[in-house]
C-alpha cells in the first residue's frame, strides 16, 4: 500500500511539474511602438498530448483589453531532459469571438520560460519570460545580419538606417552587439504591405530595457533563385548595409541580376 501510494505521490508531483503559473515579465511592441513593461501570469502546460498549452489571463495593452490568450496543442519540436523548445502557427479566437493567426515560438528551460507570440492582423508581438528583474538598459554598439557586421549602421539612429534583406531574418539571424552580453535581439514585423519597413528590438534579459529600430529595406525579394548564367547578367553586388561591393568582398555579398533575382552569399 505505501509503494502505490508513494507511486501515485511521484506521478502526482510530474504532473503538476508540467502545469504551473509563472509570474513573467511581459513586453508587448504594437504598430511599431513598445508598451509599458508588465508583470504577468502565464500557465504553460504539457498536455496529455506531448504538447504544450499556453494561456496569458486577461491580457491587455494601452487602451486595448483583448481578453485571454489561449493556445493549444503547441508541437515540440525539441526536448533534452527538462529542456523543451515548442513552436505552432494556427488560429485562435481573441477578443473571444476574432479568428487571427498566431505564431508562437518558445522554451521551457526547467522552471524558465521564454515564449514569443506574433499576432500578424494586430500588428502585434508579445514577449514573455521569467527571468530575474535586473532593470538594465543595453547600449547597442552595433549590429550583425546573418553572421556580417552591418558596416553603415548607426546604433543613434532609431530610424532611417538601411538594411539590405535578400531573406526574412529569424531572432537567431540578426544580432545587436551590446555592453550586456545578455541582452537578446528580437525581430518584430514588418509594418507595412509592401515589406519596405522591418522592426527589430534589442531588449534587456528582463524585457525592461528596449532599444528598437526602424530599418528601410532596400532589397527584400525573398528570392534564392538558380538559374543558367547565360539567362541573366549581374547589374549589382552589395553588402548587408546596401553598399555596392567588389568581387573581392568579404562577408556576405548580395548580388542582384537582371530578371529581378537576388543571390546571397558568404566569402
Amino acid at each position: 500500500m505505501k509503494k502505490i501510494f508513494t507511486l501515485f505521490a511521484t506521478l502526482l508531483f510530474a504532473v503538476t511539474a508540467m502545469a504551473e503559473d509563472y509570474e513573467c515579465n511581459l513586453a508587448v511592441f504594437a504598430y511599431g511602438t513598445p508598451s509599458d513593461y508588465q508583470k504577468v501570469n502565464i500557465n504553460c502546460t504539457k498536455n496529455a498530448n506531448e504538447k504544450f498549452d499556453f494561456l496569458l489571463r486577461n491580457f491587455s495593452f494601452g487602451t486595448m483589453n483583448v481578453g485571454d490568450i489561449n493556445v493549444k496543442d503547441i508541437d515540440v519540436i525539441e526536448q533534452n531532459g527538462d529542456f523543451y523548445r515548442f513552436k505552432t502557427k494556427q488560429t485562435i479566437k481573441i477578443m473571444f469571438v476574432v479568428p487571427c493567426e498566431i505564431e508562437l515560438e518558445g522554451t521551457l528551460n526547467g522552471s524558465t520560460l521564454d515564449v514569443k507570440l506574433f499576432i500578424p492582423s494586430f500588428s502585434t508581438s508579445v514577449l514573455v519570460n521569467n527571468n530575474p528583474t535586473l532593470e538594465t538598459y543595453p547600449q547597442v554598439t552595433g549590429l550583425k545580419l546573418f553572421g556580417t557586421d552591418v558596416p553603415n549602421f548607426d546604433p543613434s539612429k532609431n530610424t532611417g538606417n538601411s538594411i539590405v534583406l535578400p531573406t526574412t531574418p529569424t531572432d537567431a539571424d540578426i544580432t545587436f552587439t551590446t555592453d550586456d552580453a545578455s541582452a537578446k535581439t528580437y525581430v518584430l514585423s514588418f509594418h507595412d504591405t509592401q515589406n519596405k519597413l522591418f522592426y527589430v528590438a534589442c531588449y534587456s534579459n528582463d524585457l525592461v530595457g528596449i532599444t528598437n529600430y526602424v530599418f528601410d529595406v532596400v532589397e527584400s525579394s525573398g528570392v534564392d533563385a538558380v538559374m543558367e548564367p547565360s539567362c541573366r547578367t549581374v547589374i549589382g553586388r552589395y553588402n548587408v548595409g546596401g553598399k555596392t561591393s567588389g568581387n573581392g568582398s568579404r562577408g556576405l555579398v548580395i548580388t542582384k541580376y537582371s530578371d529581378g533575382t537576388v543571390e546571397k552569399i558568404v566569402k
